[in-house]
Formats: C-alpha cells, structure tokens, sequence
C-alpha cells in the first residue's frame, strides 16, 4: 500500500470580467487576506475522472459529456442562472418521464388527455410561465 500518491489534475480560475482578481497571485494575496472571500471547489481523488468515467463503458462520448457537462457548471453560475429550477428538473425529469410515459400508455397513445381536464391544463399553463 502506498504511502504517498501525486496526481496531476488540470485547474481552472474563473472570475467575471469585472473581477478585482486578475491574475493567480491576486487571488493568493485575497485568500491570505481574508480565506472566505475566495470560493474554492474542486479537489480529486486517485486517478482522474475522466479515466474513470472512460473505464466504465470504455466509450468516448461519455468523455465528451463530462466535459460538456463541465462547462455547463461553470458557466450557468457565471451567468446568475438560478440553479434551484435546474435542480429540480434534475430530480423530479425521470419520475415526470414515467409517469408520462404511463399516461400515455394508459390513453392508447393519445395526447387528448393533456388538455381534456381543468386541472391538467391549468399545471401545464403554470408550468409555461415565466418567473418575472
């Protein structure tokens, strides 16, 4: 068993183009000042995930969408996109997927039974609007 392990991950620093924070000892000087002002994510495990996620299926799409996926996380946040709804469309998509799924089963294929009832309609027209 080892007692010791490198590994060599690729780091990124983002900041807004307003950002007082300009280069990476700008960023040092902010953390040895005050350590809360500075939001630190990340860390790694033994290995990378890439090889990881490539181990599992042995298929280079899945890189692709990790990397994909990857970008997605730091740019949503960077653009203040509210990640509340994105959550819950994470949780609840496969479970309204099904259900859906079954609805449609039960209705022979029809969708009629999406605008026939009151209160189906009204869920989807809630659904629809915009948060102002």
């Amino acid at each position: 068993m080892p007692i010791a392990s490198v590994i060599a991950d690729h780091s990124v620093f983002v900041v807004t183009k307003d950002s007082a924070r300009i280069n990476f000892d700008d960023v040092v000087g902010a953390f040895e000042d005050n350590p809360r002002s500075v939001k630190v994510a990340g860390g790694s495990v033994r290995g990378s995930i890439e090889m990881g996620v490539y181990l599992v299926s042995f298929n280079v799409f899945n890189i692709r969408m990790l990397v994909f996926m990857a970008v997605i996380a730091v740019v949503l946040p960077l653009l203040e996109f509210p990640m509340a709804p994105l959550l819950l469309g994470f949780i609840l998509g496969g479970m309204l997927e099904d259900n859906l799924h079954r609805a449609i089963s039960v209705s022979d294929g029809q969708l009629n039974f999406l605008w026939e009832r009151l209160t189906t309609l009204a869920i989807m027209h809630t659904g629809m609007l915009r948060p102002s």
